[in-house]
């Protein structure tokens, strides 16, 4: 049995990423970009208005107030999509819309709130200063600067930042196909009816749904019986099919318990078995080749657990993602907690703040590894270190926010 920390970083020495490929833009949101992004013009690419308003040159308006307002002349309107070229003189001053272009003879940009018009006359009731509403060429990245660097993951922000490049494919790391496999002769799939001693199947459904939010379908193997034929027919297809490979149940060593002896058969690399973790520590890692195995536990919570934990980190590096850093606060425990494993023990609880804005932490109902529910209810995971047996009311322990 190894400890926590080592399987996090026996997981990592294994894990590579998968080859670059070209998407589509509208097709890469999710992926991290496996190039750096370098601008080809300056952004923005000309001189625009920022709002809508009137160009003027600055020393014409430099003494304007509502009591003492300006008066000038109006020459022209410049749209967005225009190309104009206009020249102001001396107290002209020309309608300009958001978005247009600003001539280089227009200094500032007047809000148009600030102003009255009387016919082709515009009143003036402040003054501005050069510069004032301009967005500058180049003013956010000049040419050739790297806008975007390689391994970042492709939000709608970055896919929005593409598009202004006029980058219509993009190189990305592709997202790894992942297969899941449940075990156990007591499962049944959820349209079907259930006999005395049967259960309906949770865990491929909160895997799945947990790739799901990772931008990842799924490959359904089914549900394996406890039959080594019919466990070797599944994991070979999913050896064969995904690269990953996912396996909840039958992973112990128990009568029935065949994953392991089926795994060595197929030639998969044990890299490590069982993990001093609660939940979860019947855990199981190898690898074939690039491919990565993973054995998790049966029960639901400590299958859910050990993929957060483990498996989405590792799927978070195949596609090329920068590390992943959870969000890790201190709150002050609201009761006593005890535990009597020797393990790390992460605690499904719920993250409260006080009137005076103190967190403060409790455990949920339910903490054992079948029970979903408690999870539903959770908002966050106490770290209990191994070496204690029990954190007091009142300690401020460590906690990591999930969903």
């Amino acid at each position: 049995m190894i400890q926590y920390h080592e399987a996090q970083k026996l997981i990592e020495e294994h894990t590579k990423t998968l080859q670059p490929v070209k998407l589509p833009l509208m097709e890469s949101l999710g992926c991290a970009l496996a190039e750096n992004i370098f601008t080809k013009t300056p952004i923005p690419i000309f001189d625009s208005s920022a709002v809508d308003g009137y160009g003027v040159k600055v020393s014409d308006i430099r003494n304007a107030s509502k009591e003492n307002p300006v008066v000038m002349k109006l020459v022209g309107e410049i749209k967005a999509g225009d190309s104009s070229k206009l020249k102001l003189s001396r107290g002209e001053c020309v309608r300009i819309l958001t978005g247009a272009p600003v001539p280089l003879s227009i200094e500032a940009v007047v809000m148009k709130e600030f102003t009255n018009q009387n016919g082709d006359k515009i009143i003036f009731k402040t003054s501005t200063k050069h510069g004032d509403n301009v967005r500058y060429k180049g003013e956010e990245f000049k040419k050739g600067d790297k806008a975007i660097a390689t391994n970042t993951f492709i939000s709608p922000a970055v896919v929005g930042l593409l598009a202004t490049f006029g980058i219509r494919k993009v190189k990305v790391f592709q997202k790894p196909k992942v297969a899941v496999l449940v075990t156990g002769n007591e499962l049944v799939q959820i349209d079907k009816k259930i006999k005395p001693g049967q259960i309906y199947d949770s865990n491929f459904y909160t895997l799945s749904s947990a790739l799901k939010e990772m931008d990842i379908d799924a490959i359904n193997l089914g549900i394996a019986k406890d039959d080594k034929n019919d466990l070797l027919k599944k994991i070979s297809v999913g050896l064969e099919s995904a690269d990953i490979l996912l396996v909840s149940g039958g992973i112990s060593v128990g009568e029935y318990d065949y994953v392991q002896d089926i795994f060595d058969e197929l030639r998969v690399k044990k890299i490590f078995w069982r993990i001093a973790m609660k939940p979860g520590k019947p855990t199981y890692f190898g690898v074939k080749g690039k491919k990565l195995v993973f054995g998790l536990p049966g029960n639901p919570v400590a299958s859910l657990l050990v993929f957060s934990r483990l498996v989405e980190p590792a799927i978070q590096k195949v596609m090329g993602k920068l590390e992943h850093k959870p969000i890790i606060l201190f709150a002050r425990l609201e009761h006593d907690l005890k535990k009597r494993s020797k393990r790390l023990e992460f605690v499904r609880a719920k993250l409260n703040t006080t009137e005076n804005g103190e967190l403060t932490v409790s455990a949920t109902k339910g903490q054992d590894s079948h029970m979903l529910g408690g999870m539903v209810e959770a908002n966050c995971l106490i770290y209990f270190p191994m070496e204690m047996e029990l954190l007091n009311k009142g300690t401020k322990v460590k906690v990591e926010l999930i969903h």
